[in-house]
Order: C-alpha cells, then sequence, then structure tokens
C-alpha cells in the first residue's frame, strides 16, 4: 500500500504547493472573468428615496419629562418598525391615485427592497425602495413619502415626521456592486484553486518535486532539466541539460568509470513520458566531448522517445536485428552527432528471457572492445539491471510522473543488487 505521509518534508511540500500555484492563479481569474459575465447579465438595481426629519419642536413641547436623547432613540425604533409591519405595507398599496400598479407585490418582496438609513446620533432618517424599475420603485417611495407622517402620528399622536427631500432617483446603481462581485468571484475562484492543489497533493501518488526524490532515494541529485517532448528533435534535446548539471554528472560518472576500469553506465528510467531516456541521450552527448567513442543504446524505449527516433532517423530497431538476427553491428550503429553513435531501438519491444539476456551480454563484450563509454537506458527491467550493475554505474532517472512506490521498489533493488548507485536525474 502507497505510504502517503512516509516522505514528508516541509521544503518539498512548501516547493509543490509554489509550483502549482497557477492553478490558483487560473482559477483566480476564471473566477473574476465569471463574475464579470455575471454582472453583464444582471440588471441594473436603483434606489429611490426621501430624507425625514424629526420635529423637535413638538416633541420637547409635547414630552418635557422624559430625557429627550433617549426619546428620540426610541421612536426612530418605533418608525423602523412602523415601516416594516404588515399594516403600513397594507396602507402603501391601498394609497389612491398613483398609476404604477402594485396590487402584485407580497409582504417578502416589500421587506426585502425596502431601504431605510436611521442613525440614532440624528433626527434625520432616509426611507426609499430598491428596483430594476425606476418607476415601480418610485411609485413606492411616493406611496410611503404620503403616508408616513399620518401613520407616525399615530404612534405619538402628534404630527412629529416632515419630509425634507421628497423621493429622488439615485443616479449610479446601487446593485450590483461591481468591485465587490469580482473581488467575490477572485476570492472564490482562488479557494477552489488551492482546495484542488490539496486534494491533488493528497491523493497524488507520484513524485511531487526533486526533493522528494532524494528523501526517498537517500541521493542527491546530479541535474535538473526540463524536455519538451513536443519538438521531436534530437538536436533540441542534446541542447538542454545546462552547463552546471553536465559537469556534476560527467565528473561522477568519469570517477567511477576511471576508479572501476569500466565502460558502462545505465541510466534506469522511472516511467513513460520519454524525458528520462532524453536525459540518457544528452548524458551520451555530453560524456562523448571526454571520451573518444561513446555509444547510447535506448532498450526498449517510452512511446515518446520512440516517435523522436522515428522521427529522426525512421521507423527500425536495430537493437533486434543485432539481438536476434544476429546482424554486424557496423551496419547497424548510426552517428548522431561528432560526440557519440546511437543503436537504434523503437517500436518493437524486446522480451528479456534467459536467453536473450545472454544475447544482450554477449553484445554488451563485443560492444566494449570499440567504444570507451556505452551509455544504456532501460526501463525497470530487473534481469537486465542485474547484468549491467555488474558492468558500471546506474543513475536513476525520475521526474513528476514517476510513481513513489516504484521509486521505492527500484531502491530497494539495488540495495539487494549491490548496485553502484550514482544519484538521481529529475526531469520536469
Amino acid at each position: 500500500m502507497e505510504k502517503s505521509y512516509e516522505d514528508r518534508n516541509w521544503a518539498n511540500d512548501f516547493l509543490y504547493f509554489f509550483k502549482n500555484l497557477w492553478i490558483a492563479g487560473v482559477s483566480m481569474v476564471v473566477g473574476a472573468a465569471m463574475a464579470v459575465i455575471l454582472i453583464a447579465n444582471l440588471s441594473p438595481v436603483y434606489r429611490v428615496s426621501a430624507t425625514y426629519y424629526l420635529n423637535k419642536s413638538e416633541l420637547n413641547s409635547a414630552f418635557f419629562t422624559i430625557n429627550e436623547f433617549e426619546f428620540y432613540n426610541l421612536l426612530l425604533l418605533d418608525i423602523e418598525q412602523l415601516i416594516g409591519s404588515r399594516s403600513f405595507f397594507n396602507e402603501v398599496k391601498a394609497v389612491p391615485g398613483v398609476e404604477i400598479n402594485i396590487d402584485d407585490l407580497t409582504m417578502e418582496e416589500y421587506l426585502e427592497n425596502l431601504y431605510m438609513e436611521i442613525n440614532t446620533d440624528s433626527t434625520f432618517f432616509k426611507v426609499g425602495y430598491d428596483s430594476s424599475n425606476t418607476e415601480f420603485a418610485m411609485s413606492i417611495s411616493k406611496r410611503i413619502e404620503s403616508i408616513l407622517s399620518r401613520e407616525a402620528a399615530k404612534i405619538v399622536r402628534i404630527s412629529t415626521v416632515e419630509n425634507v427631500d421628497s423621493s429622488y432617483l439615485s443616479q449610479e446603481p446601487v446593485a450590483p456592486n461591481k468591485v465587490m462581485l469580482i473581488l467575490l468571484g477572485a476570492i472564490l475562484g482562488a479557494f477552489i484553486g488551492m482546495s484542488v492543489i490539496l486534494v491533488k497533493f493528497l491523493v497524488n501518488g507520484e513524485l511531487k518535486t526533486y526533493i522528494e526524490a532524494e528523501i526517498i532515494t537517500g541521493k542527491k541529485v546530479l541535474s535538473y532539466s526540463k524536455y519538451n517532448m513536443k519538438k521531436r528533435n534530437i538536436m533540441h534535446l542534446l541542447n538542454t541539460m545546462n552547463n552546471e548539471d553536465y559537469h556534476k554528472v560527467w565528473q561522477n560518472v568519469l570517477n567511477d568509470t576511471e576508479q572501476n576500469r569500466q565502460r558502462f553506465c545505465t541510466v534506469l528510467t522511472c516511467d513513460e513520458t520519454g524525458k528520462n531516456e532524453a536525459f540518457a541521450l544528452t548524458l551520451a552527448h555530453y560524456m562523448g566531448k571526454t571520451f573518444e567513442k561513446t555509444l547510447f543504446i535506448p532498450v526498449n524505449p517510452s512511446e515518446p522517445f520512440s516517435s523522436i527516433l522515428t522521427y529522426s532517423y525512421g521507423h527500425e530497431n536495430r537493437l533486434i536485428k543485432a539481438l536476434l538476427q544476429n546482424e554486424p553491428l557496423s551496419k547497424l550503429i548510426r552517428n548522431v552527432s561528432y560526440s557519440f553513435d546511437i543503436l537504434i531501438g523503437t517500436d518493437n519491444r524486446i522480451g528479456f528471457n534467459s536467453e536473450t539476456v545472454e544475447k544482450f551480454d554477449t553484445l554488451l563484450d563485443e560492444i566494449e572492445k570499440t567504444y570507451d563509454l556505452v551509455i544504456v537506458s532501460i526501463s525497470t527491467e530487473e534481469r537486465l539491471l542485474s547484468s549491467l550493475a555488474k558492468k558500471g554505474p546506474v543513475i536513476l532517472a525520475a521526474s513528476n510522473n514517476s510513481s513513489r512506490s516504484k521509486v521505492r521498489y527500484i531502491v530497494s533493488n539495488f540495495e539487494e543488487q549491490d548496485v553502484r548507485f550514482l544519484g538521481i536525474a529529475f526531469q520536469e
């Protein structure tokens, strides 16, 4: 079973989230764009309101024994309750002589769109109505204006509410709030994006970053490259690895082969993206600058890398001809550049059993007599790995698409077979 949290490391997790922030960014832009579309399809809501005033002189003369400030506050609250009451609503609907018919207006709609601005520190207050239909809003506001003083008088038994400003229409829509909607859309989009990143983080069984590869294997990353497999161009791949990464790999391979007097280096690929074989190809190119004769053998390459080889050299598998048809190597090996040769293998898969592995060993012995260094890329062919590990060091090529459990399994095999494991080549 996959141990999802066995290799947790804050630097690895932070780097993973940082690299995937583009998801949150895209979601934020999409959320803001959806908000803009929503705004474009919403009808603007306008407000019609009137300003009112509590007549202090009449109140003071009638209620001289009550604290004036407290009484104003209570009266404003009473007026607010009055305007929102069903009896007041019925009076609004019953106002005669108004052209706009509001018979279909319900109490719920009335309360939902009613606007009141009451400040207990002042005797001024506003009452109005919001609607996308400005004539309808004006009708409601004027109806309130015509009956508010009369209805308020029933509370204190005197006329205390005076109209200061008659009902007027707001010049700008009060809704929707475009800035707020776009901001909320962006925030919601960012939240969804972060949720996607989190879910991806929790359920993804692949390597998240090169740091995780180092934690699992216990080895350092020797090279970190980005290969564009869509270009299908051998020369593009050869010039991808930067000088610093090239020097690390070159130094490790050179030191090991010289120390152990061996001529083989194996690149073990962990996934089917083609990027791992691209690294092996690049390694052969750079090592060929040091060694006089270098050969690259891709064994059962992935489909993306096979298509690149086919695009450059045609559809053929010369490795099969060498192994199964006993054709001479001199006719099968191609020169890629001034630095190295290649024994091409494209789509035809070789099933390795005891007989084929023995033939492959014989082929390698023959190649060893001719070449100073041989780079072999293989997938998880355990029989081949066991044979190649005796001939030279191994580099593990992994990427963001490599399974963590598979990498663990490979490393455990390295330990069992006493493989000289140089380090990791990580591709993105």
